[in-house]
């Protein structure tokens, strides 16, 4: 049973009901039919709003030095702000690319390295830190809410997993949300 309460800081001065999940809706647009009490949809105000951005680990990494396996993470994916991908546990003082894809398709590498993106893929150079860290920062611009770009670390590492040259992370989908 669901007591429903109204609640005037979402236009609503009848009754109502926040939930914080709803489970089963598709990504993207969706429609539904609501009723309640036998009162159908045309007299009830359903307002879904998603506020989490998704960015998703996936997949398994490929050891580097130490059978290390390098890590991928990041900060929200929202439309008008910063986002930040991260590596973390590479080598240290070691190049790093990060690459980027809008999709995803795995290829497996000789020794069962696997490469998460598609192509075309874009990179970006850098070196990691000496805690073995880096990260890459870039502005999400208005009107990509829904699109989705994929990511995963490359660490040159002379103990890496794939002909002892690179370690490679695992993946990361992003989808941009307002």
């Amino acid at each position: 049973t669901v007591t429903l309460c109204p609640d005037p800081s979402l236009g609503f001065t009848e009754s109502s009901y926040v939930s914080e999940t709803l489970q089963g809706l598709p990504l993207g647009p969706a429609s539904m039919r609501v009723i309640v009490n036998g009162v159908s949809s045309d007299a009830v105000r359903v307002v879904v709003k998603t506020l989490n951005s998704i960015q998703q680990p996936f997949g398994l990494g490929c050891p580097g030095t130490n059978l290390i396996v390098p890590q991928i993470s990041a900060t929200p994916s929202l439309v008008g702000t910063t986002q930040s991908i991260f590596l973390d546990l590479a080598r240290p003082h070691s190049a790093v690319v990060l690459g980027v894809s809008a999709t995803q398709v795995t290829t497996t590498l000789p020794g069962g390295c696997e490469i998460y993106l598609g192509a075309p893929v874009l990179t970006f150079s850098q070196v990691s830190n000496a805690a073995g860290h880096s990260e890459f920062s870039y502005f999400v611009p208005p009107g990509v809410a829904g699109q989705e770009l994929y990511f995963q670390w490359v660490v040159f590492d002379p103990n890496g997993a794939y002909g002892g040259v690179i370690a490679l992370s695992n993946a990361l989908h992003a989808q941009f949300r307002n």
